[in-house]
């Protein structure tokens, strides 16, 4: 949406107007049209910054091209631009929605639900160079992930699909994909043992280890005792002794727990690529982003890439916060270094 300039096409930013909540609609669209003016006039705005004192030994701070002055810019016009129109419900609203989809555009918060298939693909691309892969699919559910990628691979894999859910696991054994097909009925994390799976109805895809309180589910009143085990022990189980190429992981929350009870095989470079969501579920894990960045890129030698709908991935080559996003989920691919 294209705003027009104030009537008489004069541009002069009443501030007092801008920030009173009495003023009138047309005086929120002159100052927020005005504050747009602002941005983009050139020359009005200094190329240098004053020091701050986190700038010391006398470095001198300027401002790189017209970003800086665009920074500079937007501190002194925002305010009233968030006056003229934060105050309106439905615009407020529209910029968080607004907000929400430039993040799925990124990957964040898009899940697998936005582009399946751009999954697959990223996933398959990163087992090109094997012949016949042995991929293990963590949180299996009812083996959607694997016919995805089992359609892009186009060959036969070594399959290993588990799952602790007694609603999913009938489901499993009808699966028609090339190669081998190994079923596990248990819950994978840091340690083995019992634990109770809760959802929010039967074969719900939110089934969890975690008691969960997500806003946007119900109650997790359906409980089902399974048994754990960790990756580590159910590999040296089914006599997996050779490399791993591909380890998805989603099981609502615990993707962390799965990884540090694959220890073993990671400090053997036995798993060439993986993929794992970060999302809301990681609130009741107590679990950041930069406990995944630890492990995986300082200690593993992983490099981090966040899937966009379609397959796109985005290099994540460095740690911020801005990787901290609870909204939805987010589902990110990490490939070896070996690979």
């Amino acid at each position: 949406m294209r705003l027009p300039p104030p009537a008489g096409g004069k541009c002069t930013i009443n501030i007092e107007a801008a920030i009173n909540p009495d003023s009138s609609m047309a005086q929120y669209h002159d100052a927020a049209w005005c504050g747009i003016a602002l941005l983009r006039r050139p020359g009005l705005l200094p190329s240098r910054v004053p020091r701050t004192p986190q700038h010391q030994q006398g470095e001198e701070v300027v401002a790189l091209g017209s970003g800086g002055r665009l920074a500079v810019a937007a501190k002194r016009v925002t305010p009233a631009i968030s006056n003229a129109a934060m105050r309106h419900p439905r615009i407020a609203q529209a910029a968080s929605a607004a907000e929400a989809y430039i993040g799925i555009l990124q990957g964040k918060g898009a899940a697998s639900a936005w582009s399946r298939q751009g999954e697959a693909s990223a996933v398959a691309s990163t087992l090109r160079k094997v012949e016949r892969p042995t991929i293990i699919d963590v949180g299996a559910n009812i083996g959607e992930w694997t016919t995805f990628v089992s359609r892009y691979l186009a060959r036969p894999a070594d399959f290993v699909l588990i799952e602790p859910s007694s609603a999913h696991t009938d489901g499993l054994q009808h699966l028609n994909i090339p190669g081998s097909t190994t079923i596990v009925v248990k819950a994978i994390s840091a340690e083995s043992g019992r634990a109770t799976l809760r959802a929010t109805f039967a074969g719900a895809g939110n089934t969890s280890l975690l008691d969960r309180r997500d806003t946007y589910f119900g109650e997790f009143t359906e409980q089902e005792e399974v048994d754990v085990t960790t990756l580590d022990e159910l590999t040296e189980e089914l006599q997996l002794t050779g490399q791993l190429d591909f380890v998805k992981i989603d099981v609502e929350g615990k993707e962390l727990a799965v990884l540090r009870g694959a220890r073993s095989l990671l400090e053997q470079s036995r798993v060439g690529a993986l993929s794992f969501e970060f999302g809301s579920a990681c609130i009741s894990a107590r679990v950041f982003f930069r406990d995944f960045w630890d492990l995986l890129v300082e200690h593993h030698e992983f490099a981090l890439f966040r899937i966009a709908p379609g397959g796109v991935l985005l290099p994540v080559g460095r740690y911020d916060e801005s990787l901290e996003h609870f909204r939805g989920v987010t589902n990110y691919l990490g490939v070896h270094a070996a690979v």
